[in-house]
């Protein structure tokens, strides 16, 4: 918790907490969005294409980006309980 106290003392704790939220459900809605542009081109692409592949690559690249953040924000102690 001394993170916490630091973020107090420079006035940014309310901000950082706010701003963390909303870029996982910002990093969410790419996740989803991804997830259904692979879908829509595994449906209306003819063989040979890579689109599918790619859509499905950055998916899961979100996904561990989004992993990385909320173990590094529960370290820093930028969550706290209930979030």
């Amino acid at each position: 918790m001394a993170n916490r106290a630091w973020a107090k003392l420079a006035g940014i704790d309310g901000i950082v907490e706010v701003d963390v939220k909303i870029l996982v459900i910002l990093m969410l809605v790419a996740i989803f969005a991804s997830l259904f542009s692979a879908l829509f081109f595994l449906y209306r692409d003819t063989g040979g294409s890579t689109r599918t592949a790619r859509a499905l690559t950055v998916r899961i690249s979100l996904s561990i980006g989004l992993f990385l953040l909320l173990m590094v924000g529960n370290y820093f102690g930028f969550f706290e309980r209930g979030f």
